[in-house]
Order: C-alpha cells, then sequence, then structure tokens
C-alpha cells in the first residue's frame, strides 16, 4: 500500500479513529508539500504507563503512546503526530545532506520538528489559531522556565536521562531559535 495506515490495542481514552484520519490527511499535505512520492506509513498507539504522550520515530512509520490518565489529550497527540511525521519528511529539505547527530545537530532536527508540528497544521488549516497559540507557548513557556536552560548543547547527549528538563532542550531551544528567525524574516 502507498497509504497512510494505523494501528492500535485496547480501547483508547478518546477518538482514535478521528486522530487517524487527522494524520491520513496530514500525511496528504506532506507528500504535496515536500513532492515526495507516496510510500506506506503507519501510527501505532500503545499505553505507555512511563512517558505517555510522547513518541519514537521509526521507518516511515512511529509509536505514539498514551495512558489513561495522562498523555492522552487529542489536541496535543496531533501536534505530536505532526511532529513525528514531519521527521520522515525532513531528510528531503536537504536532499540527502542530512545532518549528523554526533555533531550536535538535535537542536537543529527537533526545534525543526517542533516548529513545524504548529506551523505547517496550521497553514494547512488542520488546527486553530487558538490550538496553535497554545502549542507555541507551551514550548515556550517550558524553555523560559526552565532551571537548565543555560545548560551547553555539548552537555546535553552524556546527561540526557539526568532530568526531562536536560532532554526537552534539544526541542526547546532548537525551536525558540527557528521561532526567532522566522519572525526575523517575515519582518524583513
Amino acid at each position: 500500500t502507498d497509504r497512510f495506515f494505523s494501528a492500535w490495542q485496547g480501547s483508547p481514552p478518546f477518538d482514535t479513529r478521528d486522530i487517524m484520519v487527522w494524520g491520513d490527511a496530514l500525511y496528504a499535505h506532506y507528500l504535496r508539500l515536500f513532492d515526495a512520492p507516496p510510500t506506506p506509513y503507519g501510527v501505532f498507539l500503545r499505553r505507555n504507563q512511563v512517558n505517555p504522550g510522547g513518541g519514537i520515530g521509526m521507518h516511515r512509520s512511529f509509536v505514539l503512546t498514551y495512558d489513561t490518565d495522562r498523555g492522552n489529550d487529542p489536541e496535543a497527540l496531533r501536534f505530536t503526530l505532526a511532529h513525528e511525521m514531519f521527521h520522515t519528511f525532513q531528510p528531503l529539505m536537504a536532499r540527502g545532506r542530512g545532518m549528523d547527530e554526533s555533531l550536535g545537530a538535535a537542536w537543529f532536527n527537533e526545534g525543526l520538528a517542533v516548529f513545524y508540528q504548529g506551523a505547517l497544521p496550521f497553514r494547512f488549516g488542520m488546527v486553530s489559531p487558538e490550538a496553535y497559540l497554545r502549542d507555541l507557548n507551551f514550548t515556550m513557556a517550558r524553555f523560559y522556565t526552565n532551571l537548565f536552560a543555560e545548560t551547553p548543547n555539548r552537555e546535553v547527549a552524556g546527561r540526557f536521562w539526568e532530568d526531562t528538563r536536560i532532554r526537552t532542550l534539544p526541542y526547546d531551544r532548537g525551536y525558540v531559535y527557528f521561532v526567532n528567525v522566522d519572525a526575523a524574516i517575515r519582518k524583513a
């Protein structure tokens, strides 16, 4: 198949079908935007009591996690879906000239994915201005209130599992950078 597909276990505490229909539409937009040939893309949902609401990218697919009491907000899950799906298309932006994670490019790759997880669905008319603003404010607030915000990039990998506030730095730091670059370009 060359289409979006999804699978999940049990009965998640949200309308799974609605989110996956949304994901199918987003996938079609990404294919057009990146001028990519249609290939299968799958989303697998599973309950995770340790880190619900997150995801892990895989080859042309990813796993989205949730739990019954947290990590199950449909709006937040849509942004996570958009983030992880963007990673599939991200290498097409450089047409084969990818960033080397060992050189500290996590802030670039993750920051760009956080930037586009909101910007592209908003551009496509798939999220409201209010939802886009909530996503933006969540990331900005998490960064600007982070006690570890001054941790140098070179220390993040070695301390990644030490504290969630360190784990989120590449995402948030890169996002702040791209928001500021976008604002400067728009102003110019």
